[in-house]
C-alpha cells in the first residue's frame, strides 16, 4: 500500500519503465522470433504487473479524495463524542487524565477546544482508554444482571451525567431552595446557588 506522494510518484516511474520495457522486449523478440507467441506472452506478464502498480496508484489517489472531504465539522463531532463518552461512563476530567497518563489540565484544555488542536495520536489514546472504560461498564452491568438475575432492560445505565440527570437538577433546585442558577454551555453543567 502506497503511503504518501513519493512512494506514489515511484511507483509512476516504475509503471513507465515496465510500459517501456514492454515495448522494447516485445520488438526485440519478434525481430529474433517473428511470429513467435513468446512476445505476447511477456507483453501479458508485464501489463498484469502494471495493472496491479496502476491499482495501488488508484488506491492512493482515492484515500487522498477521502481525507479532503474529512472535515472541520468531522472532526468537531470527534471531539464532542468524546466528551460525550466521558460523562456518560461518570468520570471527571481527573479521572480520564489518570487512566490516560495526562493531567486533569490537558483534559481540560482538551475539551475546551473540543480536540480541535489534540494531535491524532493523543485522541486515539484517548479514545481507547475511553473504549476501556465502556467494557468495564459493561462488564459491571453484566455482573450485576448474573448476581441478581435481572434483564439486560432491567438495568438502567450505570452512570448518568449531571447534566443530562433531570432528578440531579431538581435536588439541586431544592437544596438551594429554587434559587438556583443552571449553566447548560459546552456540554458540562454547574449549578450555583444565588445566595
Amino acid at each position: 500500500m502506497i503511503k504518501n506522494t513519493k512512494q506514489a510518484s515511484i511507483l509512476k516511474q516504475r509503471i513507465n519503465h515496465l510500459r517501456n520495457a514492454k515495448r522494447e522486449v516485445e520488438r526485440l523478440v519478434n525481430r529474433i522470433v517473428p511470429g513467435e507467441d513468446i512476445a505476447q506472452s511477456i507483453s501479458l506478464i508485464l501489463d498484469e504487473a502494471s495493472r496491479k502498480l496502476e491499482a495501488e496508484v488508484e488506491e492512493f489517489a482515492q484515500s487522498n479524495k477521502i481525507t479532503e472531504k474529512f472535515s472541520l465539522e468531522t472532526a468537531k463531532l470527534i471531539g464532542k463524542e468524546l466528551i460525550m463518552v466521558r460523562l456518560s461512563l461518570g468520570w471527571s476530567q481527573s479521572t480520564l487524565g489518570a487512566r490516560a497518563n495526562v493531567s486533569r489540565q490537558s483534559i481540560y484544555k482538551y475539551e475546551k477546544e473540543e480536540y480541535q488542536q489534540t494531535s491524532l495520536k493523543k485522541i486515539q489514546e484517548i479514545a481507547e482508554v475511553l473504549t476501556i472504560g465502556i467494557k468495564e461498564m459493561e462488564e459491571e452491568r453484566r455482573e450485576l444482571q448474573r448476581q441478581f438475575g435481572l434483564r439486560p432492560t432491567d438495568l438502567l445505565p450505570l452512570h448518568q451525567p449531571a447534566a443530562f440527570d433531570k432528578n440531579w437538577q431538581s435536588s439541586q433546585d431544592a437544596e438551594c431552595g429554587g434559587d438556583v442558577n443552571h449553566d447548560h454551555g459546552d456540554l458540562r453543567q454547574s449549578t450555583v446557588c444565588k445566595t
